[in-house]
């Protein structure tokens, strides 16, 4: 089965989000699925530092966003909006896929 898990936070990211995301991901890729998350280069508390935990059946697939912050509506909309845009476009060129979350 092809899953793609869509979220703009990701491990090594420390959200809480992420962190549940990544389990999933983990455990559909151990089951033998073909696992892609589109997310973004940035993170919830700041820039990513350390690298992904490879995985067989698992692609991380890092989107840029702006990385504005969070101090002001604006930016957060202009963050938020630009990775979804991204993920949108990014999926539409991907092969097609059974699950989408």
């Amino acid at each position: 089965m092809r899953l793609t898990l869509v979220h703009q936070f990701y491990p090594p990211d420390s959200s809480p989000v992420s962190q549940l995301l990544s389990s999933l991901a983990h455990h559909r890729a151990a089951q033998g699925d073909e696992v892609t998350v589109l997310t973004a280069k940035g993170s919830h508390v700041g820039e990513l530092d350390a690298p992904p935990t490879p995985a067989p059946h698992l692609h991380v697939v890092r989107l840029w966003t702006p990385n504005l912050g969070k101090s002001r509506t604006w930016r957060r909309f202009l963050d938020y909006s630009s990775f979804y845009l991204r993920a949108i476009w990014k999926a539409i060129w991907m092969p097609r896929q059974d699950v989408v979350i």
